[in-house]
Protein backbone atom coordinates (compact mmCIF):
# COMPACT_ATOMS: atom_id res chain seq x y z
CA UNK A 1 0.00 0.00 0.00
CA UNK A 2 2.64 2.21 0.65
CA UNK A 3 3.97 1.85 -2.24
CA UNK A 4 0.89 2.40 -4.39
CA UNK A 5 0.50 5.71 -2.34
CA UNK A 6 4.03 6.67 -3.33
CA UNK A 7 3.74 6.24 -7.35
CA UNK A 8 0.03 8.06 -6.84
CA UNK A 9 1.95 11.00 -5.31
CA UNK A 10 4.89 10.58 -7.31
CA UNK A 11 2.29 10.90 -10.57
CA UNK A 12 0.57 14.06 -8.95
CA UNK A 13 3.57 15.65 -8.81
CA UNK A 14 4.93 14.52 -12.50
CA UNK A 15 0.98 15.83 -13.88
CA UNK A 16 1.61 19.19 -12.05
CA UNK A 17 4.84 19.50 -13.07
CA UNK A 18 3.83 18.44 -17.06
CA UNK A 19 1.16 20.97 -16.76
CA UNK A 20 3.56 23.92 -15.49
CA UNK A 21 5.76 23.09 -18.58
CA UNK A 22 3.37 22.95 -21.30
CA UNK A 23 1.81 26.41 -19.81
CA UNK A 24 5.87 27.64 -20.15
CA UNK A 25 5.66 26.53 -23.91
CA UNK A 26 2.47 27.90 -24.51
CA UNK A 27 3.33 31.29 -23.32
CA UNK A 28 6.42 31.39 -24.79
CA UNK A 29 5.41 30.52 -28.44
CA UNK A 30 2.56 33.18 -27.81
CA UNK A 31 5.31 35.81 -26.84
CA UNK A 32 7.17 34.72 -30.20
CA UNK A 33 3.71 35.48 -31.88
CA UNK A 34 3.44 39.06 -30.22
CA UNK A 35 4.04 41.01 -33.64
CA UNK A 36 1.97 38.68 -35.44
CA UNK A 37 -1.65 38.90 -37.11
CA UNK A 38 -3.94 36.58 -38.91
CA UNK A 39 -5.77 37.54 -41.83
CA UNK A 40 -8.80 34.88 -42.32
CA UNK A 41 -11.32 34.55 -44.82
CA UNK A 42 -8.90 35.45 -47.83
CA UNK A 43 -9.48 32.76 -50.66
CA UNK A 44 -5.89 31.37 -52.29
CA UNK A 45 -5.41 31.92 -55.51
CA UNK A 46 -2.75 29.93 -57.71
CA UNK A 47 0.55 32.25 -58.01
CA UNK A 48 -0.69 34.90 -55.73
CA UNK A 49 1.42 37.72 -54.42
CA UNK A 50 0.60 37.44 -50.71
CA UNK A 51 2.76 40.64 -50.20
CA UNK A 52 0.58 42.74 -52.45
CA UNK A 53 -2.80 41.18 -51.13
CA UNK A 54 -1.97 42.17 -47.34
CA UNK A 55 -0.23 45.61 -48.57
CA UNK A 56 -4.23 45.59 -50.27
CA UNK A 57 -6.25 44.90 -47.32
CA UNK A 58 -3.39 47.81 -45.24
CA UNK A 59 -4.70 50.83 -47.40
CA UNK A 60 -8.04 49.47 -47.41
CA UNK A 61 -8.28 49.61 -43.76
CA UNK A 62 -6.06 53.17 -43.33
CA UNK A 63 -3.20 51.96 -42.27
CA UNK A 64 -0.81 51.52 -45.26
CA UNK A 65 2.59 49.24 -44.41
CA UNK A 66 5.75 49.15 -46.09
CA UNK A 67 7.72 46.21 -47.17
CA UNK A 68 10.46 47.17 -44.82
CA UNK A 69 8.25 46.91 -41.94
CA UNK A 70 7.02 43.10 -42.41
CA UNK A 71 9.47 40.57 -41.53
CA UNK A 72 7.69 37.72 -43.23
CA UNK A 73 4.26 36.80 -44.43
CA UNK A 74 2.90 32.71 -45.03
CA UNK A 75 -0.05 30.71 -45.38
CA UNK A 76 -0.74 28.36 -42.71
CA UNK A 77 -4.02 25.64 -42.61
CA UNK A 78 -7.18 26.00 -40.11
CA UNK A 79 -9.15 23.60 -38.26
CA UNK A 80 -11.22 23.58 -41.32
CA UNK A 81 -9.45 22.48 -43.97
CA UNK A 82 -12.65 23.98 -46.33
CA UNK A 83 -11.29 26.72 -45.30
CA UNK A 84 -8.51 29.10 -47.21
CA UNK A 85 -5.46 28.97 -45.47
CA UNK A 86 -5.13 31.68 -43.26
CA UNK A 87 -2.14 34.76 -44.07
CA UNK A 88 -0.28 35.19 -40.75
CA UNK A 89 2.09 38.91 -41.23
CA UNK A 90 4.95 39.07 -39.28
CA UNK A 91 5.41 42.81 -38.18
CA UNK A 92 9.03 44.00 -37.64
CA UNK A 93 7.67 45.53 -34.39
CA UNK A 94 4.85 45.51 -32.18
CA UNK A 95 3.63 49.14 -32.47
CA UNK A 96 3.13 48.59 -36.33
CA UNK A 97 1.00 45.41 -35.41
CA UNK A 98 -0.95 47.19 -33.09
CA UNK A 99 -1.49 49.78 -35.75
CA UNK A 100 -3.03 47.24 -38.12
CA UNK A 101 -5.14 45.56 -35.64
CA UNK A 102 -6.74 48.69 -34.67
CA UNK A 103 -7.11 50.38 -37.80
CA UNK A 104 -8.59 46.60 -38.57
CA UNK A 105 -11.41 47.19 -35.85
CA UNK A 106 -11.86 50.91 -36.65
CA UNK A 107 -12.79 49.40 -40.27
CA UNK A 108 -15.16 47.23 -38.81
CA UNK A 109 -16.93 49.99 -35.88
CA UNK A 110 -16.85 52.29 -39.73
CA UNK A 111 -18.89 49.42 -41.28
CA UNK A 112 -21.42 49.10 -38.43
CA UNK A 113 -20.31 44.78 -38.32
CA UNK A 114 -18.30 42.94 -35.71
CA UNK A 115 -18.45 40.60 -38.29
CA UNK A 116 -15.67 40.03 -40.79
CA UNK A 117 -16.27 42.85 -44.09
CA UNK A 118 -15.56 42.91 -47.66
CA UNK A 119 -12.66 43.99 -49.67
CA UNK A 120 -13.26 43.64 -53.63
CA UNK A 121 -11.18 41.44 -55.05
CA UNK A 122 -9.62 40.28 -52.17
CA UNK A 123 -12.14 38.81 -49.77
CA UNK A 124 -16.02 38.47 -48.85
CA UNK A 125 -15.52 38.02 -45.48
CA UNK A 126 -12.22 39.19 -43.98
CA UNK A 127 -11.23 38.79 -40.57
CA UNK A 128 -7.97 40.29 -39.24
CA UNK A 129 -6.81 38.74 -35.39
CA UNK A 130 -4.17 38.64 -33.14
CA UNK A 131 -2.16 35.54 -34.25
CA UNK A 132 -2.98 32.88 -31.60
CA UNK A 133 -1.30 29.63 -30.73
CA UNK A 134 -3.29 26.12 -31.42
CA UNK A 135 -4.09 26.24 -27.60
CA UNK A 136 -4.99 29.28 -27.34
CA UNK A 137 -7.14 29.38 -30.19
CA UNK A 138 -9.39 26.01 -28.98
CA UNK A 139 -9.81 27.42 -25.31
CA UNK A 140 -10.75 30.90 -26.89
CA UNK A 141 -13.33 28.93 -28.73
CA UNK A 142 -14.47 27.29 -25.47
CA UNK A 143 -14.87 30.39 -23.54
CA UNK A 144 -16.96 32.16 -26.41
CA UNK A 145 -19.02 29.21 -26.02
CA UNK A 146 -19.01 29.32 -22.23
CA UNK A 147 -19.71 33.02 -22.48
CA UNK A 148 -22.50 32.84 -24.94
CA UNK A 149 -23.98 29.86 -22.07
CA UNK A 150 -24.30 32.21 -19.70
CA UNK A 151 -24.95 35.51 -21.58
CA UNK A 152 -22.02 37.37 -21.19
CA UNK A 153 -21.06 40.07 -23.20
CA UNK A 154 -17.79 40.26 -23.88
CA UNK A 155 -14.78 38.26 -24.96
CA UNK A 156 -11.82 39.65 -26.25
CA UNK A 157 -8.02 39.21 -27.02
CA UNK A 158 -5.25 41.51 -25.92
CA UNK A 159 -2.04 40.71 -26.50
CA UNK A 160 -2.70 36.71 -26.54
CA UNK A 161 -4.93 37.07 -22.96
CA UNK A 162 -8.09 35.50 -23.33
CA UNK A 163 -10.58 38.17 -21.20
CA UNK A 164 -14.27 38.16 -20.95
CA UNK A 165 -16.67 40.78 -19.40
CA UNK A 166 -20.45 39.90 -18.39
CA UNK A 167 -21.55 43.29 -19.08
CA UNK A 168 -20.29 46.88 -18.93
CA UNK A 169 -20.15 47.67 -15.27
CA UNK A 170 -18.84 43.44 -14.32
CA UNK A 171 -14.94 43.24 -13.48
CA UNK A 172 -12.72 41.62 -16.33
CA UNK A 173 -11.28 38.18 -16.06
CA UNK A 174 -8.86 36.74 -17.39
CA UNK A 175 -8.88 32.85 -19.20
CA UNK A 176 -5.58 30.87 -19.28
CA UNK A 177 -6.36 27.49 -19.24
CA UNK A 178 -9.67 25.15 -19.05
CA UNK A 179 -9.78 25.01 -15.41
CA UNK A 180 -10.40 28.58 -15.46
CA UNK A 181 -13.74 28.35 -17.70
CA UNK A 182 -15.40 27.94 -14.16
CA UNK A 183 -15.52 31.46 -13.39
CA UNK A 184 -17.65 32.20 -16.05
CA UNK A 185 -20.73 31.79 -14.36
Amino acid sequence: MNELERITRENMMLRTSVKNLQDRVDSLEQQGRANNVEICGVPEKESENVLSIVTRIAENIGCPIEPSEVDSFYRVPTFDPKKPKTIVVKFLSKHKRDSFLGASKAKRRQLGTSRGFKIDNISHELYINEHLTTRNKKLLMKTKDAARSKNYKFVWIRDGAILVRKDERSKIMRISDEDELAKIV
